[in-house]
């Protein structure tokens, strides 16, 4: 009887405790006192659920909070309950004022990851998302300053938004003395430079998968995608699965 009370008495108080910190974490960045209700959308700036792990359902939640003259954004990991269970990833970004002029304020994901300097289908390649600022380089000569290309293409895709009810994808746009195909969906974007119309049809079916990779991930998977490159030079027929590709 001792031994059960004992267990009651510790079960108890840690769901005491755990009760406390339902939603609760701290800012990765500055240390702020952070908090999010699942039931509530304001509260986060996107959500992607993921397979069991060891019976647990976890879920993503991207948070983002100002101070100063920055806005800090923390990607978190929860249980289907809400209940923190670690960081994912965390930035910070320099918030403009209404009389700041315009500025390339994206940042590089998965810099350690060497990225391809040529191939046979691009000459250059890289998805960016125009929401969270981050540009993921596929191909690059080594010569391209891919932050200023994303910008471009970002702000090229929200000015067709301006005068289209429905942007073209792909839209098709001369920038920096290149021709950049812009596949866009959302708040992501796959660009190409592409060496053929043969490579723009084969870089269709990355567009295609891209479609669907915000289910599994906020970022795409660096290595399968350089991966996916390769085969798919070799043999443009086989065929890629979103979760092959983009789950990470």
């Amino acid at each position: 009887m001792a031994g059960r009370q004992i267990h009651d008495d510790r079960r108890s108080r840690l769901e005491k405790e755990r009760s406390l910190v339902r939603g609760q974490f701290q800012c990765q960045v500055c240390g702020e006192p952070l908090s999010i209700d699942p039931e509530d959308e304001k509260t986060f700036l996107s959500k992607t659920e993921h397979d069991e792990v060891f019976g647990m359902q976890l879920v993503t939640y991207r948070v983002a909070h100002v101070t100063g003259d920055e806005r800090h954004i923390n990607a978190i990991i929860a249980d289907h309950e809400g209940y923190f269970r670690g960081h994912r990833d965390s930035y910070s970004e320099k918030i403009l004022r209404e009389d700041q002029p315009r500025i390339n304020h994206f940042w590089t994901i998965f810099r350690e990851i060497p990225t391809l300097s040529e191939s046979q289908l691009v000459k250059l390649a890289f998805i960016t998302d125009r929401r969270e600022r981050w540009v993921l380089e596929v191909v690059n000569p080594g010569s391209v300053k891919m932050r200023d290309l994303a910008f471009m293409a970002v702000d090229c895709v929200e000015e067709a938004e301006k005068f289209c009810d429905s942007v073209p994808s792909p839209l098709i746009s001369n920038m920096a003395d290149r021709e950049l195909v812009i596949w866009s969906r959302d708040s992501r974007l796959l660009c190409v430079e592409a060496k053929s119309s043969k490579a723009v049809a084969l870089m269709d079916r990355f567009a295609t998968l891209l479609q669907n990779s915000q289910q599994y991930s906020h970022f795409p998977s660096k290595h399968m995608i350089i991966l996916a490159m390769r085969v798919i030079e070799k043999n443009p027929s086989f065929l890629f699965t979103p979760d092959l590709v983009f789950h990470f």
